[in-house]
């Protein structure tokens, strides 16, 4: 089976995507992270699934007037983000909220840990 990008809608609507709001995430596990903190977020989870696939998350970006990257701090991650930066100059890196991990889910985790010391 081939990979694909796949796009979760997290406000139930099918219409045009045109003015929306997008997260771009590498992985599933990302985009899971990122619902357990922002629950409030409404809008299009973009998980690419692969970095090869950065031509066809560019093609869909293009539906999309808000675009947020939450994409991993490895060197693949950093190549994908400024692609994507070039092409969409009012794109929005937040990947300073996780600079000292690898990717936001890491970096849940941490903050997990460091909150279950308290209950001990």
């Amino acid at each position: 089976m081939k990979k694909d990008i796949s796009i979760i809608n997290l406000e139930q609507k099918t219409d045009n995507q045109n003015g929306k709001n997008v997260a771009v995430f590498e992985g599933f596990i990302d985009a899971l992270s990122f619902i357990e903190m922002r629950k409030n977020f409404t809008g299009d989870l973009l998980v690419m699934n692969s970095i090869a696939l950065l031509n066809k998350t560019k093609e869909h970006l293009k539906n999309y007037s808000e675009i947020n990257l939450f994409l991993d701090n490895d060197p693949a991650g950093l190549k994908c983000k400024n692609e994507i930066l070039q092409s969409f100059p009012n794109a929005k890196d937040y990947s300073e909220i996780y600079e000292n991990h690898k990717d936001l889910n890491e970096h849940l985790m941490d903050i997990k840990n460091d909150l279950s010391k308290f209950g001990r």
